[in-house]
């Protein structure tokens, strides 16, 4: 109940997913929640379209899967966020690879992370140029990652955009696009590859 009424568009998508699909199958589940977002209610994810810029940018840099000793990170300072994800994330079936935190990256080296070789951010978006800079001091990114941004146009991360475009420390692209479950508002996400720390 508390999740519901803290959440109530992200529990009634949960609820769909239960029970519409069997577990164990996170394209199933995928497929629901944009569904859902379509055509029930907006949900402030990354979406079908903008989903494929990044299925393209982890094909193109990395194996298509995590390797058997690799994990995804989500932070996350919000709880009933958490709390909602983390019953998505064992439906589908892949609790065993994905670790979610409210704490944010500067406290994941107590928790045995060392390196990180491909970013997504997608949270506040005047943060995304510290929280990058922090990544970089802090030698969390090897060399040839990846950080993917999304939202970098609308609501916008200009001085993200500029950082990531003018460093000599990164290859930039820019990918316009529409915002999520939108056929009209532009967005860009941007797909940036670490070259070293030298070149900052």
């Amino acid at each position: 109940a508390t999740l519901q009424r803290k959440a109530p568009a992200e529990h009634a998508v949960l609820q769909l997913v239960k029970r519409k699909t069997r577990p164990n199958n996170p394209q199933a589940v995928l497929d629901i929640i944009d569904q859902f977002a379509w055509n029930t209610q907006w949900l402030t994810n990354i979406g079908d379209h903008k989903g494929a810029i990044l299925d393209s940018a982890i094909q193109q840099h990395q194996p298509k899967q995590l390797p058997s000793d690799g994990k995804l990170y989500s932070m996350d300072p919000d709880e009933t966020h958490v709390q909602l994800a983390k019953q998505m994330i064992d439906h589908a079936g892949v609790s065993h690879k994905v670790e979610l935190s409210r704490a944010p990256c500067k406290h994941q080296q107590s928790k045995g992370v060392q390196k990180v070789d491909f970013v997504f951010l997608d949270h506040v978006e005047h943060l995304y140029k510290q929280d990058l800079q922090y990544l970089m001091s802090s030698g969390f990114l090897t060399e040839g990652a990846v950080v993917v941004a999304d939202n970098v146009l609308y609501p916008g991360a200009p001085d993200y955009r500029a950082y990531v475009a003018n460093s000599k420390a990164f290859a930039t692209q820019e990918h316009l696009t529409l915002v999520q479950y939108s056929k009209t508002m532009q967005d860009i996400v941007t797909v940036s590859e670490y070259l070293s720390p030298e070149d900052a």
